[in-house]
């Protein structure tokens, strides 16, 4: 997703798609998420100072049992959820 697709979905609920297939929580089977940008790093770049050159990627917290996916950014799509009008606290 580029940075204006993200800008979009900020903060709100979202359904995600990763290549044609839809995300759903193996936990509990929802389908609705919060996400947020997390940076993959290792002690190492961190170290060094490299940690910006890192691939980031998105976590997704299941809005109905709070279990959390993680997926490259590159490699994942969000909509806005239906039912997106709940903001994250």
């Amino acid at each position: 997703m580029d940075k204006k697709q993200l800008r979009a979905v900020r903060d709100k609920v979202v359904t995600a798609s990763a290549g044609s297939t839809p995300v759903a929580c193996y936990h509990c089977g929802g389908c609705r998420f919060r996400w947020q940008k997390i940076a993959l790093s290792s002690r190492a770049s961190s170290y060094l100072g490299t940690e910006v050159f890192d691939d980031g990627a998105i976590a997704l917290e299941c809005v109905d049992c709070g279990c959390l996916l993680e997926f490259r950014e590159d490699r994942i799509e969000l909509a806005l959820a239906p039912s997106s009008t709940r903001q994250r606290n």
